[in-house]
């Protein structure tokens, strides 16, 4: 039988079971019988000529065939999208998802009021945000698990819409006075944020001329555990400004660094034409209401 025989509906069985890991939770997202989920995948497998999913004690998930067959499913879903809104405009945003991967530091002053005014014009798009760090996101980005993801300039692997500069900060405990220059923390314990943000880190260090007195390393979504530590160590590290927002500065200290020193941040998809009908209208929404 010939593959050019899959039907959407089997098509979006094999995305739904990926994304779930359950029959049952396949089905009531696409709103028909799990025997019609099982019968779908069953028929795509005989299309194929061999097994896509394997069982886990609690969870179906894709096998190394099966990964290769979701990542193009979900971009043929894409492009049914994007030929839907090409011929309907918005009137074909009624249904569908959004799932953008973002960087913990954004998703409390960023994206909020952007989420809530895309909820108000499109309510039957839902809406899923996951916290990633930039390595995750683009990986996230080439299985096709997230339809944007935020990434740190420059990505030329990805196509790029930049949304916002992030000053590079030092913080301090409060027992330090406050100052732009790493020279003047040269004998002070750095807590290094492990990720994405360390090139810039080390550049900057480079820039100094001097070598950070590391005490601690820290790999973890957000800043919380870090703060604790310089406040706990008495150091310092050097983070974002837009990852302290909303966060508990208590006995703490951040200034730009000098020179300044930007991170620049972007959403990232595979290409321009596989951006979806959602996803784009999610940054014409971004670029109205985002703080400035």
């Amino acid at each position: 039988m010939s593959t050019t025989n899959l039907t959407i509906a089997q098509i979006k069985a094999l995305v739904a079971l990926a994304d779930t890991g359950s029959f049952t939770l396949a089905s009531e997202r696409l709103s028909v019988t799990q025997p019609a989920v099982s019968h779908a995948i069953r028929q795509t497998e005989e299309m194929l000529q061999q097994p896509l999913f394997e069982r886990q004690r609690d969870r179906t998930v894709p096998n190394a065939a099966g990964l290769l067959a979701l990542a193009e499913a979900r971009l043929a879903l894409v492009h049914l999208e994007r030929l839907e809104f090409a011929v309907k405009g918005e009137s074909a945003l009624q249904s569908g998802s959004l799932k953008l991967g973002c960087f913990a530091s954004a998703v409390h002053w960023l994206l909020p009021s952007a989420i809530a005014e895309f909820s108000r014009r499109y309510p039957k798009i839902s809406v899923q945000v996951v916290e990633s760090a930039d390595d995750s996101c683009v990986a996230a980005i080439f299985d096709r698990r997230i339809d944007l993801g935020m990434v740190n300039l420059p990505c030329p692997e990805l196509w790029t819409m930049p949304i916002f500069d992030d000053d590079i900060c030092i913080v301090a405990s409060g027992e330090l006075e406050p100052a732009g220059e790493l020279r003047s923390f040269e004998s002070v314990p750095f807590i290094r944020p492990k990720g994405a943000l360390e090139p810039l880190i080390d550049a900057a260090f480079v820039s100094a001329g001097i070598r950070p007195d590391d005490l601690i390393s820290v790999a973890a979504h957000g800043p919380a555990l870090t703060l604790s530590l310089v406040r706990a160590c008495q150091g310092y590290t050097l983070m974002p400004r837009s990852a302290l927002t909303a966060q508990d500065m208590t006995e703490l200290r951040a200034v730009a660094l000098e020179p300044r020193v930007v991170r620049h941040v972007a959403f990232a998809a595979r290409s321009e034409q596989t951006v979806s009908p959602a996803a784009k209208a999610f940054l014409d929404v971004l670029s109205e209401v985002a703080p400035t």
